[in-house]
């Protein structure tokens, strides 16, 4: 009797320390322990004491498991683990830049096949769809695309 109380005491208390010694090898013997316990119980006790004992023990150390997880967030290591601050995402889109798709511009730079367009008095990023576009000439607005503004040529067909 004195075994199995000390496998079913000492599996619980490797559970739970496991909450300061993390890793999962101590919890992993904790539940060995206990299963050890559940097979002495048996072996002394036949079936009665191996349902007991199971249900028992079996519960215990799960609710040994889910109290370590209670208590694992308010230790120094689980403050490292455990986001306790909720933050506020941050968008990376630029305001307004999909509102300029259908608008004229000019070409700041060469776009070759990225570079600076002037939409509207400011300065944006563009990228064409392959083909360069010198610095000064007009160019439309048809798209968006990682915060960059697709332009295609107006000039082209005054060139042709």
């Amino acid at each position: 009797m004195a075994l199995i109380i000390a496998f079913a005491v000492g599996g619980i208390v490797l559970i739970l320390a496991e909450v300061f010694l993390p890793g999962g090898i101590i919890g992993g013997i904790g539940f060995i322990c206990i299963g050890f316990s559940i097979y002495f119980s048996y072996r002394e006790y036949d079936v009665p004491g191996l349902a007991i004992s199971a249900v028992l023990l079996i519960t215990a150390g799960i609710l040994a498991w889910l109290l370590a997880l209670r208590l694992l967030p308010k230790t120094s290591m689980g403050n490292d683990l455990f986001l306790n601050k909720t933050q506020k995402g941050y968008d990376t889109r630029k305001e307004g830049i999909v509102g300029l798709v259908g608008k004229n511009g000019t070409a700041i730079s060469g776009l070759r096949p990225t570079g600076k367009v002037e939409i509207e008095g400011q300065k944006h990023d563009a990228v064409t769809e392959g083909e360069f576009i010198a610095q000064g000439e007009n160019v439309l607005v048809v798209g968006v695309r990682s915060n960059q503004l697709i332009v295609e040529n107006l000039d082209m067909d005054k060139k042709t």
